[in-house]
């Protein structure tokens, strides 16, 4: 039992440094990212199940992801799928995700988009 424990620390522990170095890929060369919605996607999804070390890395993760996804159309391609996305977010009951999920819509959509 307390191998389990030391097993799931490791673990929650080696996901949280891949979503760092996912947040310094993202900010590195953020024009790998911007052609699709899949990784910011998949990092919402973890938001809500990862254990509060490793949130700290997906909320990292996404707030790097911001500025490779700056001003987004909300209404066609990538920027739809993701403004849906973080609107869908934003009523989340996790603080954590509604924290980042706002930051995505005060970010990545221009001011002018009145429903972001």
């Amino acid at each position: 039992l307390a191998s389990a424990g030391v097993e799931a620390a490791t673990s929650s522990s080696s996901r949280s440094l891949a979503y760092t170095a996912l947040g310094e890929l993202a900010r590195r060369a953020p024009a790998v990212f911007r052609s699709s919605s899949h990784i910011p996607e998949l990092l919402f999804a973890r938001l809500e199940d990862e254990p509060p070390g490793a949130r700290a890395g997906v909320q990292g993760a996404l707030g790097a992801l911001v500025a490779a996804y700056g001003d987004l159309n909300p209404d066609d391609g990538v920027g739809a799928s993701l403004f849906r996305l973080a609107r869908r977010t934003a009523s989340s009951p996790s603080p954590a995700a509604r924290v980042i999920a706002l930051q995505w819509l005060r970010s990545t959509f221009p001011f002018s988009c009145s429903a972001a």
